[in-house]
């Protein structure tokens, strides 16, 4: 039983889906203690991921080397289980004002956590693959959440069915690594590639398929058609969920694959990612720039920001002087908080039915609700990477690692598009405070809760910008965040 309290981050979200199914089906009506239990499961989760953290048994291979609780695990589990306990905020009273059940979707979310944390542990590929299709199922779920809406419909189906195409993708790749390489783990996979530096070509397939799974569950080019769709479609606790909760596993992921199995190929993954950044950052801010739905702009800004991410990967070093993994960990946090804080605030400005999701319909918020209007205000010039948020030092950090690899011309992309998002972001917020307008009406019942949740992230976004290091727990500042990043990926590296 000495597996139970590393593997607590991961087992404390599954515990709490079991709980929440349990007081679902035999008290439907207590909605509120379905709530509470889910919080309490993830809070548990979150203290646990972060004593593993600081604990120095952490990284002791478990089953056999199938499982491995190290730093970065904690990392991304404390990262996850944030996310998680937002989500169960935001959702509770737009469950109740659609009249939707608030057990079953406690119970997804927390599945969905479970499988990203394993995600983050697996030192396999099949307990990788395991996770990616625990969390890709919950996630499919809860975009067709609202069964009355055809949007959501359809978008869980197109989800769902891409997402089948992909995993079938992924499954494959993983079957020729095995026929190559005789073993699903990690190390082993690694010490074949050490041992035969004359690389069969039967692994670049195996590579190139793998990859290609993972791209899409990222919403990267060329597969990135799902996005906006689903995005648009899916109800908008779950959408602001999706957007961070599966960037962050599958980014974890990836930086376990690259890392523990795939470094001795660096010379053929590597231009792989960096072709990929290219492609994803153009589409994603080019298609932006056109968009009037604010979730379909949502949802392209979220294939551009995978392009920029994908830059820290093509930068990748063996070493801390690139520092792209920490840079990739940092962005990961600061696009979370920001993507949280936005679809937040659209939660509370939304009417039954999410009727109000034009830009446009935005017009007048900013007299009519001011903290809310800054708040949004905030999280756009995030995004855009605007000083001194958070998303200004994400960018940055991620930008002067690539710099630092030499790869100038990605860097220079990078920064030219992150200017060229400007031009939507700000849209929005001239929609904010410059337009005239009638703003919606707010349903004040039950929605304070949220309100404070996301005034607390628009405060972390921009604590999280500067260089203080007073209040780390609560507003952790970039030096001492840079810090966690730096010792989660050490192992790594090593």
């Amino acid at each position: 039983m000495n597996w139970v309290f590393p593997l607590a981050p991961f087992l404390a979200p599954s515990i709490g889906a079991i709980a929440c199914m349990l007081i679902q089906a035999l008290a439907p009506g207590a909605a509120k203690s379905n709530t509470y239990v889910a919080y309490a499961a993830l809070l548990v989760g979150l203290i646990t991921a972060g004593i593993g953290f600081g604990s120095p048994e952490a990284g002791k291979l478990l089953f056999d080397g199938q499982i491995l609780p190290d730093p970065l695990f904690y990392f991304i589990s404390s990262l996850l289980m944030v996310i998680g306990m937002v989500t169960v905020v935001v959702a509770k009273p737009y469950l109740k004002r659609e009249k939707l059940p608030v057990g079953e979707f406690n119970v997804l979310v927390q599945l969905a956590i479970a499988g990203g944390a394993l995600m983050a542990c697996g030192n396999d590929l099949l307990n990788l693959f395991i996770g990616l299709e625990v969390l890709s199922l919950s996630v499919y779920v809860l975009v067709g959440y609202r069964r009355t809406s055809i949007r959501a419909s359809e978008g869980a189906v197109k989800y769902f069915l891409l997402g089948a195409f992909s995993a079938g993708l992924f499954l494959y790749g993983v079957a020729l690594m095995y026929g190559l390489t005789g073993s699903l783990q990690l190390a082993a996979i690694k010490a074949y590639f050490l041992a035969h530096p004359q690389t069969p070509e039967l692994a670049y397939v195996a590579l190139a398929l793998m990859i290609s799974g993972m791209a899409f569950k990222v919403a990267a080019f060329p597969f990135h058609m799902w996005a906006p769709g689903v995005y648009e479609g899916a109800p908008i606790p779950v959408t602001g969920f999706m957007a961070a909760a599966v960037k962050v596993a599958a980014m974890a992921m990836l930086l376990r694959l690259v890392y523990g199995a795939f470094w001795p190929l660096v010379h053929v993954w590597q231009p792989v990612f960096a072709a990929l950044a290219v492609g994803t950052m153009l589409v994603g801010n080019v298609m932006a720039m056109a968009q009037t739905n604010l979730k379909r702009l949502m949802g392209y800004s979220a294939i551009a920001h995978t392009g920029y991410l994908f830059i820290g990967m093509a930068s990748l070093d063996s070493s801390m002087a690139g520092a792209s993994a920490s840079a990739i960990l940092f962005y990961l946090v600061a696009y979370s908080l920001t993507t949280l804080a936005g679809f937040a605030c659209m939660a509370i400005l939304s009417s039954e039915g999410e009727e109000y999701q034009e830009i446009d319909q935005l017009a007048g918020v900013g007299r009519a609700h001011p903290v809310l209007a800054t708040i949004m205000t905030i999280v756009m010039l995030s995004l855009a990477g605007m000083p001194p948020t958070a998303g200004f030092f994400a960018k940055y950090t991620l930008f002067s690692a690539a710099v630092s690899q030499g790869h100038w011309g990605l860097a220079l992309t990078g920064i030219v598009l992150s200017m060229l998002s400007l031009g939507y972001y700000l849209r929005v917020v001239v929609r904010l405070w410059m337009t005239a307008g009638e703003a919606p009406i707010i349903d004040k019942v039950g929605f304070s809760p949220v309100q404070i949740v996301a005034g607390y992230l628009a405060v972390a976004i921009v604590w999280l910008g500067l260089a203080g290091g007073s209040f780390t727990v609560m507003f952790p500042g970039i030096q001492p965040m840079i810090d966690w990043t730096q010792r989660a990926v050490t192992p790594l590296l090593g």
